[in-house]
């Protein structure tokens, strides 16, 4: 309520406060990395506010279901009052009777794209701004629902979460190509990962699970998110199949913000 975050320490059992400076983004600004954000759900520009030289933040589309009506709860102004946050409720149902019908799924996948879209512009602007130099994406994708055509490769209202994994490989390409445009290409390290694996278990729930989702993922859940790292230059690489604890993301990133992480093989000597 007070716009600031605390999180239970279960070691000390007490609140803390959230401290930005002992995030990744302390140690990039102190050894001169200039950091940015363009992130989504998370408000990063007020968590993070003092050690940030760019920020953009997009709220999450909440497909709150009462009654069955989903409403943009995030349409509410930023500040604003508990009644003018109130009155979106009234305002979204209203909505929902005078516009033309769709389905609470293709409602949701609309917005997906409109926060996609935006989120890719701010991003594209970022890589090109050459004064960023430690620059953290986060997008909302492959997350369901579906909102992605992989066979024509194209956005649009349904889809499933595998058309997302396709739609993800294809915003990493096209993110590669901003970044090749640049002069800083050659000296770009690129990292890509996530918080979790497709949760299976959850989604499989969700009125939109599909046939071919439970046929490709038999109903398992993999435990180890994706952490891939590229750095400028490389021709080859490795994998690290064993289970880490993604903590070590952190310390990893803080190592090669700090020079001493350069190359895969040091990176292979540190995860190993």
């Amino acid at each position: 309520m007070d716009g600031k975050l605390s999180y239970f320490d279960p070691s000390q059992r007490q609140w803390r406060a959230y401290d930005q400076r002992a995030t990744l983004f302390e140690p990039a600004r102190v050894n001169g990395w200039n950091p940015g954000v363009v992130g989504f759900s998370i408000p990063y520009c007020r968590l993070l506010a003092d050690v940030l030289a760019s920020c953009f933040w997009q709220p999450e589309f909440m497909d709150l279901d009462i009654a069955g009506l989903p409403f943009e709860l995030w349409s509410a102004p930023q500040g604003g009052s508990i009644l003018a946050s109130a009155l979106v409720i009234p305002q979204g149902a209203m909505a929902k009777f005078f516009r033309p019908k769709k389905s609470a799924t293709d409602v949701i996948a609309a917005q997906r794209i409109l926060e996609y879209r935006t989120l890719m512009s701010r991003s594209q602007a970022l890589i090109e701004n050459g004064n960023i130099h430690f620059l953290f994406i986060h997008l909302p994708v492959p997350h369901p629902s579906g909102f992605y055509d992989r066979k024509m490769h194209t956005l649009r209202e349904g889809g499933n979460y595998l058309d997302n994994l396709t739609l993800a490989d294809d915003t990493l390409g096209e993110l590669l190509r901003e970044i090749d445009r640049g002069p800083q290409a050659n000296q770009t390290t690129v990292i890509v990962s996530s918080d979790h694996s497709w949760r299976v278990p959850i989604w499989a729930n969700r009125p939109d699970w599909t046939a071919e989702e439970e046929r490709i993922s038999r109903g398992r859940f993999e435990k180890r998110p994706v952490f891939l790292v590229h750095f400028p230059g490389q021709q080859t690489g490795s994998e690290v199949e064993s289970l880490k604890s993604e903590l070590l993301e952190h310390d990893v990133i803080v190592q090669m913000l700090e020079g001493k992480i350069t190359s895969a093989e040091s990176l292979q000597a540190m995860v190993r």
